[in-house]
């Protein structure tokens, strides 16, 4: 099942850690077309990044640039999600970009990913206050298996977070086994019958 050994992915996470930073895309993003996750912000949906219901979550907006790429918008940079004094904790930004490229899976493929793996690299903080930026790709796509990349930066154009994620596209009965579940939300359904076991 695995699309990548563990030697393989390593090397890929590193070299696109590596990559330079002046070439990643910190232009203004397009904020004009609003992404909402299945089932966002009805009233079962609690989720910690993106979900507004959740009070003490990061309520994160995602927005469709391209056909097969999402940004986001973080505002809420506030002092209780604060590791060190006056800097945001990485396990933020791990959220932020664990959901973008979540995200993106679903807007672009039409499938629900699983996160099977994640590599964060932070390359500068993130000081409470500041609004954060990001964008997603998909770099690639086998069977079941999605590797994405994503990058934060800050309203000053700096790169603040580099990832590499690897998800798995699961079936129906290979999603309620993954995540311990007998009920799926009818809004998820879609994005996990189209795939065949």
């Amino acid at each position: 099942m695995m699309f990548l050994s563990k030697i393989a992915w390593e090397l890929l996470s590193i070299k696109l850690a590596r990559k330079s930073l002046k070439q990643r895309d910190v232009s203004q993003l397009d904020l004009t077309d609003e992404y909402l996750s299945p089932g966002q912000n009805t009233a079962g949906h609690n989720g910690f990044v993106n979900s507004l219901n959740n009070a003490s979550g990061l309520q994160a907006k995602f927005f469709i640039e391209s056909p097969h790429q999402l940004a986001v918008l973080w505002e809420r940079s506030e002092p209780m999600f604060e590791g060190f004094p006056g800097i945001i904790h990485g396990g933020i930004s791990s959220s932020l970009v664990d959901e973008l490229m979540a995200n993106t899976i679903v807007a672009s493929q039409n499938r629900l990913g699983v996160t099977l793996k994640l590599k964060s690299y932070y390359h500068a903080p993130i000081r409470v206050g500041e609004k954060i930026y990001g964008r997603c790709n998909i770099t690639r796509r086998k069977d079941k298996i999605i590797v994405c990349e994503a990058f934060l930066f800050n309203e000053h154009k700096r790169v603040t977070t580099t990832s590499v994620g690897l998800f798995l596209t699961p079936s129906l009965e290979q999603f309620k086994k993954l995540v311990h579940i007998d009920i799926v939300p009818e809004e998820l359904r879609p994005y996990l019958e189209s795939n065949n076991e």
